[in-house]
């Protein structure tokens, strides 16, 4: 992650924690950052979901807890979508394919006899 991108971050946990960030602070969780991999959205997340569900009665976000996160998340599969239904067949399809599977197991068409509906006993 850039510079810029750290320090928007401190920005967002200053929002929360009124912290005032300096150059060493910048330093460090790049440095975090860096070995952690993290990316600008996942980090903001990390940070805005710490300080949503934290207990701590003096909430600090560290890089530690961003990581964490950002882990925690990264071992879970990643979330599927349903795949859309198709559109119902036309009348005009359904009868192409009727026509083409009975060609295909029928008997020779001279062989064929009209089948003949009986009425049940």
């Amino acid at each position: 992650m850039t510079e810029d991108e750290i320090r928007a971050l401190l920005a967002v946990a200053m929002s929360y924690d009124n912290r005032r960030p300096g150059d060493a602070n910048v330093a460090a969780w790049q440095e975090s950052a860096a070995r952690a991999k993290w990316t600008f959205p996942e980090a903001v997340n990390a940070i805005k979901d710490y300080y949503t569900n934290t207990t701590d009665p003096r909430p600090f976000v560290m890089p530690s807890h961003v990581t964490a996160a950002l882990r925690q998340g990264r071992r879970q599969p990643a979330p599927y979508t349903a795949i859309e239904s198709a559109s119902p067949a036309s009348e005009e399809h359904k009868q192409r394919m009727k026509a083409l599977i009975g060609d295909h197991f029928a008997m020779p068409r001279d062989l064929r006899k009209p089948l003949t509906r009986q009425e049940p006993a």
